[in-house]
């Protein structure tokens, strides 16, 4: 609750409007969520239609098998980095349920000519480069005015 609530404030302040979050009072809350936690929830950053049509996007890549399990992309990509193999199974190759994992996700690689069909993808990666976009000026703008980049609210 107290990561969520003061992005609620925001977005009641805001009537609902879409895109609320690029209002700065929204943009304020999430750098202070970033400084902070390093990391922000933005409940309710894509409107429910848009946020359905992602998910059925994501079914589909999934069920299509373009979604492709992170320890079988990445086979034998971790340079030694983490060793010499994967000692403590850190990839989890067992499958067991709940264990961490690194590389333990599902992924598809997705260039900008694969959003014709998915018209849900193609919004949320506008939105998030808005909401980046916009993050990056209030940076800017508060680093030209002169106030201290601090990670407190």
């Amino acid at each position: 609750a107290e990561l969520l609530e003061p992005l609620w404030r925001a977005r009641a302040d805001a009537a609902d409007k879409p895109f609320w979050w690029l209002l700065r009072s929204s943009l304020e809350v999430v750098a202070s969520s970033l400084g902070r936690h390093k990391f922000a929830v933005v409940d309710g950053f894509l409107e429910s239609g848009v946020a359905h049509a992602l998910r059925c996007a994501a079914a589909h890549h999934f069920q299509s098998q373009l979604m492709r399990a992170g320890i079988d992309e990445q086979k034998g990509g971790f340079g030694g980095y983490w060793g010499s193999g994967n000692e403590g199974d850190f990839q989890n190759r067992q499958g067991l349920p709940r264990k961490w994992s690194m590389e333990g996700d599902y992924r598809a690689w997705v260039s900008d000519g694969d959003l014709d069909g998915t018209p849900g993808l193609r919004c949320f990666i506008e939105a998030a480069d808005e909401l980046v976009t916009a993050l990056r000026e209030l940076a800017h703008s508060a680093q030209a005015s002169g106030v201290p980049q601090t990670s407190s609210p």
